[in-house]
C-alpha cells in the first residue's frame, strides 16, 4: 500500500524535488495502456501529466492511497489470501471515505446513498480509462443494511473480523503446544487454522466477486480480467482554523500487481543502474 499527499503550497525545495522526480516521465498520451504500467501512470491518465503541481485546480491537497498488489482475476486471487486481504482493505477504505462524506455518520440514509458523489475511473488494456460518477447505492455489493434499509456497515466484515480473532487465538495456542512439544495438539491446531482461513477467504472472495461485477458494469468492460486499474476520486470542502475554505481530494487506486513483478526483476538484476555502470552508454545513444 502506497500513501502520499501533494500540497499546493509547499517549500521551493520540495517543489523542485517533485519536479525532478517526475521530470523523466513520458506524457501519458504517448503511452499505450498496459497492466505493466506504474500506478502513478494510471493516475496521470486521469488527473493529467502534471497533476502533482496542483495548478489550474481548486484542490489544496491531493491524497493518494494506492493498492499496487491488486488483481482482477478471481481464479488467481482465490489462491492468494494476502492479496485478497489487501483488496478487502481497499474496499473498506472506500466505504470509510463515504462515511466521511456523510459527516462521520456510519449509518447512511437512502437519500445520501443515492447521491452520485464519487468519480470512478476504470482503466483496461483494450479501452483505456473510462470515467463515470457513482453513489453508495452503486456499491451495494459491499453494503450491510439495518432494519430501515439504511447502509450501516460493510458486508461480511463482522464475520471476517471474528474469524481473524479466532486465527489469532489459534496461533497463540499453537505456540504454547510448540513449546510443550505436543505434536498431536499442534497438528489439530494446524487443521483448525486451515479451516478458519478457508472460511475467511470465502467471505473475502464473495466481496471481491461483487466488486468485479461492479467494475464490469460501471466500467463498461466486457471482461474484468482486461482491467488493471480502478480509481475512486473523493472530493470535499472544509473550513480551516482561520476560517478559510479549503478543498482536498483523495484518490483510492486499486492497481494490478503486474507492475510490481517488473519492478522486482529490475531490482534483482540492478537494471536501473545499467546506464550509470556503462561509461559508453551516453555515447551510444
Amino acid at each position: 500500500m502506497v500513501k502520499h499527499s501533494f500540497f499546493k503550497n509547499i517549500k521551493p525545495v520540495l517543489a523542485e524535488a517533485q519536479e525532478r522526480a517526475f521530470a523523466g516521465l513520458e506524457p501519458v498520451s504517448r503511452l499505450r495502456p498496459t497492466r505493466f504500467e506504474l500506478p502513478i501512470t494510471s493516475i496521470r491518465r486521469v488527473m493529467g501529466d502534471n497533476f502533482y503541481k496542483l495548478e489550474d485546480t481548486k484542490d489544496d491537497v491531493i491524497h493518494l492511497l494506492i493498492n499496487d498488489t491488486g488483481s482482477f482475476n478471481l481464479e488467481s486471487i482465490s489462491t492468494n489470501f494476502e492479496q485478497a486481504r489487501e483488496m478487502i482493505q481497499s474496499l473498506i477504505s472506500v466505504f470509510n471515505t463515504f462515511i466521511e462524506l456523510n459527516g462521520g455518520n456510519m449509518v447512511m440514509s437512502k437519500e445520501f446513498c443515492a447521491q452520485k458523489l464519487v468519480k470512478l475511473t476504470v482503466t483496461s488494456e483494450k479501452k483505456g480509462p473510462y470515467s463515470t460518477l457513482v453513489s453508495m447505492n452503486d456499491l451495494n455489493f459491499m453494503a450491510e443494511f439495518d432494519a430501515e434499509q439504511n447502509v450501516c456497515g460493510v458486508k461480511n466484515l463482522a464475520g471476517i473480523s471474528e474469524l481473524s480473532q479466532k486465527v489469532y487465538e489459534n496461533d497463540e495456542q499453537y505456540k504454547k503446544m510448540q513449546v510443550a512439544g505436543n505434536m498431536k495438539a499442534m497438528a489439530e491446531f494446524d487443521a483448525e487454522r486451515a479451516e478458519l482461513l478457508k472460511q475467511m477467504n470465502n467471505l473475502q472472495l464473495e466481496l471481491i466477486s461483487g466488486f468485479y461485477n461492479f467494475v464490469k458494469e460501471y466500467g463498461r468492460v466486457d471482461d474484468v480480467t482486461d482491467v488493471y486499474d480502478v480509481q475512486f476520486l473523493f472530493s470535499k470542502e472544509y473550513n480551516s482554523e482561520d476560517n478559510k475554505t479549503l478543498h482536498d481530494s483523495l484518490i483510492i487506486s486499486i492497481h494490478d500487481a503486474a507492475s510490481l513483478n517488473v519492478k522486482a526483476i529490475r531490482q534483482k538484476f540492478n537494471l536501473d543502474l545499467e546506464p550509470s555502470l556503462d561509461p559508453e552508454y551516453k555515447a551510444n545513444e
